[in-house]
């Protein structure tokens, strides 16, 4: 009961000499967290990435994900990464008025941005910013540029002109297939085999069908094209990452309190060595001078 009693004695003479303190517990608080705030903005204000149209470290890029279907994972790079599909992605979408926000620039500034771009040119510097990436079948697609308006668009325009090509690979079959079955029909007299022959012709007819409706032909689209995201150069970044503020915060606020406390007893202490014992607190304050002896 006794060591209950002085448990709770010892309670109440803490938090009251909390409260006794608390004016120095809150400045020495806010007087760390306010020192630390201000370090931390001064130290990391340059070290912000910002986006920077000629440096290839702070370019937009988007990507999406497609499945090869009825061709290969092969067939579909080479078809992607053709001179011939950027042209057609070129000319289709009349990209020459925005051509200097989707193309990216050279490293080197000295060479002049303001020369007319040949067509050549424009398709190698565009496969270049198309990327291609094959694992265990699933395709993941990439392209990056200076604009965050265009990434995400010139993927769904790279996907609308490869299915196009594919399509209209197994249109021209089709076409050519019902050509000379109609041909053929024309001369033949048997009308079992005329039967099989209409019935063959039809078949074509909805399989070309199907063929124009599919939104894409060629390989699936698992996902779409993302929006548009920050491409940073991981040897800027040398490993290094940004900080938690907030747990940097919150763990030099529970420092500072625990540090004030600690004062708060020190100084409580020494008031109490100086009305109690005069000789001992003397004797301290003696020590406490650096050219004591």
């Amino acid at each position: 009961m006794d060591n209950d009693k002085q448990k709770n004695v010892n309670l109440m003479d803490l938090f009251i000499l909390l409260l006794k303190y608390k004016g120095l517990i809150l400045s020495v608080v806010f007087l760390g967290t306010a020192a630390l705030s201000t370090y931390s903005m001064l130290h990391y204000r340059g070290q912000t990435t910002v986006a920077d149209p000629l440096n290839p470290s702070g370019m937009y890029y988007s990507e999406c994900i497609i499945e090869p279907d009825g061709v290969s994972a092969d067939v579909l790079k080479a078809t992607f990464m053709s001179r011939d599909l950027t042209r057609r992605v070129f000319e289709t979408n009349s990209l020459m008025p925005v051509i200097k926000d989707v193309l990216l620039y050279e490293a080197d500034k000295t060479k002049t941005q303001e020369a007319p771009l040949q067509l050549n040119e424009i398709q190698v510097r565009l496969s270049k910013q198309l990327g291609f990436k094959n694992e265990k079948g699933i395709i993941t697609l990439t392209f990056i540029s200076p604009s965050g308006e265009y990434p995400a668009r010139m993927l769904n325009y790279y996907l609308k002109a490869s299915s196009d090509v594919f399509r209209e690979g197994v249109l021209s079959g089709i076409e050519n297939r019902k050509r000379a079955l109609s041909r053929q029909l024309q001369y033949e007299t048997d009308p079992v085999l005329k039967a099989r022959m209409s019935d063959r012709i039809i078949y074509f007819v909805e399989v070309a069908q199907k063929t124009k409706d599919a939104p894409y032909y060629g390989f699936t689209v698992i996902d779409p094209p993302t929006p548009p995201m920050m491409q940073t150069d991981p040897k800027q970044r040398s490993g290094k990452t940004h900080p938690n503020y907030v747990m940097i915060v919150v763990l030099f606020m529970l420092a500072s309190f625990m540090l004030a406390v600690f004062l708060a007893f020190c100084i409580e202490k020494l008031r109490k060595a100086k009305r109690e014992d005069p000789e001992r607190f003397e004797q301290l304050k003696k020590y406490l001078h650096l050219r004591a002896k």
